[in-house]
C-alpha cells in the first residue's frame, strides 16, 4: 500500500482542507449582503408614510390596515432579498460571469480536484505523462458537479431566507398590534436578520466550502482510480483540536473507500479531510484499522 503525503495533505492543523481564506471570503460575503437587508430595514421604518401606522395605540377601525402595512412591507423585503442575496446575477456575477454563490463553491470544487491532481502527481507521471483527469474524463464532467453543488449551496440560502422571514413576519405582526415603535420594530427584525440569516448564512459558507473541495478531490481520484489502474482509498484527517467532534475523531487515521468516506463530511463547520491511499496492484483490503466499506461491494 502506497501512501501519498505531500505538503498540500496536513495532520494536527485547524484548516487540513487549507480553505480557511475562502471560507473567510464566502462568509464576508455573507455578511455583507445581509448587512445590506439591515440598512433597507432601518430606512423603510424611519420613513412614517411607508410604514403607516406603527407606533401608535391602534383604534378598533385601524387593525384592518394591519394586513396590508404587513404585506407591503413584507413585498419590499423580498425585493431587497433578491436583489442583495437571491439574484445569482449580483456582484461579483458581473465580473466573472458566474452566480455570486457559484464563484466561491466552484473554487471550492476546483481547489479540490487540484489538491487530488497534486497529490497522485508522482504516480500520474509514470501512468499519464502531463494529461490531468480533467482532459481524460471530459471538463463537462467537473462542470456538472460544479452545478450541482452550487445549486444545493445557493437552494440552502433560499432556505435561510424563508426561514428568517418566517420569524420577521411574526416579529413585524405583533409589533404592529401590540403599538411598537417603528425603531423598535426595525431593531427587532434586524434582530433576526443577525441571529438567523448571518448566522446561518456564515455557518453555510463555511461548511459547504470545506464539504466541496472534499467532493471535488474524491472525484477527481475516482478518476485517477480508473486511470491508474488502481484502487484508491482515503485515509481520514481531522484538525486534531479540541474542537472536532468525537465521532470524528474516532475515524482519524481509519482508512475508507472513496464512495464511502464522501459521506462523512458536510457536517455544519465540519474541517476534516482525507489523504489518498494508493493500492498496490493486486492487494486485498486490510480489515485492521478500516472504516466500514461500501455495501454495495460486500455484497458483490
Amino acid at each position: 500500500m502506497s501512501k501519498a503525503y505531500p505538503p498540500s495533505v496536513s495532520w494536527g492543523v485547524s484548516d487540513p482542507t487549507r480553505t480557511l481564506v475562502l471560507r473567510r471570503k464566502f462568509s464576508a460575503q455573507m455578511t455583507k449582503r445581509f448587512g445590506v437587508i439591515k440598512g433597507r430595514v432601518n430606512t423603510y421604518m424611519a420613513d412614517s408614510a411607508k410604514f403607516e401606522g406603527s407606533g401608535l395605540k391602534m383604534a378598533a377601525a385601524e387593525y384592518d390596515n394591519i394586513p396590508l402595512i404587513i404585506d407591503a412591507f413584507m413585498r419590499e423585503l423580498s425585493a431587497w432579498e433578491r436583489e442583495t442575496i437571491l439574484d445569482a446575477l449580483a456582484f461579483p456575477a458581473a465580473v466573472t460571469g458566474l452566480g455570486w454563490t457559484t464563484v466561491f463553491t466552484n473554487a471550492a470544487y476546483d481547489r479540490g480536484i487540484r489538491t487530488a491532481s497534486a497529490n497522485l502527481s508522482s504516480f500520474l507521471e509514470d501512468v499519464l505523462g502531463t494529461e490531468t483527469a480533467a482532459e481524460i474524463l471530459g471538463p463537462g464532467f467537473f462542470r456538472e458537479r460544479m452545478r450541482i453543488f452550487g445549486g444545493l449551496t445557493f437552494s440552502s440560502l433560499e432556505g435561510i431566507t424563508s426561514a428568517m422571514n418566517d420569524q420577521i413576519l411574526r416579529i413585524i405582526t405583533e409589533g404592529l398590534i401590540q403599538g411598537k415603535t417603528r425603531k423598535d420594530i426595525a431593531r427587532l427584525i434586524n434582530s433576526r436578520v443577525d441571529k438567523i440569516g448571518i448566522t446561518r448564512a456564515r455557518r453555510l459558507a463555511r461548511t459547504s466550502i470545506a464539504h466541496i473541495y472534499n467532493e471535488g478531490a474524491v472525484d477527481a481520484y475516482k478518476g485517477h482510480a480508473s486511470m491508474l489502474g488502481r484502487e484508491i482509498l482515503g485515509e481520514y484527517i481531522t484538525a486534531g483540536d479540541s474542537r472536532v467532534r468525537p465521532r470524528h475523531a474516532a475515524r482519524a487515521g481509519k482508512f475508507y473507500e472513496l464512495d464511502v468516506i464522501r459521506t462523512l463530511f458536510g457536517e455544519p463547520n465540519c474541517r476534516c479531510t482525507f489523504a489518498p491511499v494508493v493500492m498496490e496492484i493486486g492487494q486485498k483490503m486490510p480489515s485492521k484499522r478500516f472504516g466500514p466499506v461500501n455495501p454495495l461491494r460486500q455484497a458483490a
